[in-house]
């Protein structure tokens, strides 16, 4: 049975046909993101990687790293274009009339993310409704909570290794010993020496 045959046969029998969506797993949409994690790329900067699927379908990669010059611990999530969000237009949901705070726009931090090397950059995103726009998944997906009502955040547009059109989102979790936010992924060391180096910055609920 072809399988046009077979999708035929499963509408016209809905009934036999059709199981409940199981609860044992996420299935996604999005093309799985493929960053790079070659050894030659990591240094004493580079602490650890996490990857998952969000609630709502979205794969994701996420490092983190130490930054210099401030000082700070940052993270970085890699996660699909959404073209969705190029349409938005207008001012940036962080105003007090809808209670989301204020957004400190960041410049990108390239210098010590790893996961990124190796692939096509595109363009900075300047414009902050879309960045708040991707800033907010985060959130709301419990990838990040801020420490405050301030905001921060930077992010830029790739092409993977695989030719996917995604997106790398920066936050601050500590500068210059100041928490900006937190985040409750567990961490893949790059490599095990370096696992006691890493901040325990943890969301606890």
């Amino acid at each position: 049975m072809k399988i046009t045959e077979f999708e035929d046969y499963i509408n016209e029998q809905p009934d036999e046909g059709s199981i409940d969506k199981p609860d044992g797993f996420i299935q996604s949409h999005y093309p799985l993101i493929h960053c790079n994690h070659s050894l030659e790329c990591i240094d004493s900067d580079n602490y650890g990687y996490a990857y998952g699927i969000t609630k709502d379908q979205i794969p994701f990669q996420a490092e983190l790293w130490y930054g210099h010059n401030p000082e700070s611990t940052n993270v970085t999530f890699y996660i699909p274009e959404i073209l969705e969000f190029d349409e938005l237009e207008g001012e940036p949901l962080i105003n007090a009339t809808t209670g989301t705070g204020v957004f400190n726009y960041q410049v990108e931090r390239q210098y010590g993310m790893a996961l990124c090397i190796g692939m096509v950059e595109r363009e900075q995103i300047e414009n902050l409704i879309v960045l708040d726009t991707y800033v907010s998944l985060l959130i709301d997906s419990g990838l990040i909570a801020f420490s405050s009502n301030v905001l921060n955040g930077s992010a830029c547009r790739y092409t993977d290794f695989d030719g996917n059109n995604i997106v790398a989102i920066n936050v601050t979790l500590l500068e210059d010993d100041e928490l900006m936010a937190l985040t409750p992924l567990e961490w893949i060391p790059f490599v095990p020496d370096y696992y006691n180096k890493m901040p325990k910055l943890r969301l606890v609920k």
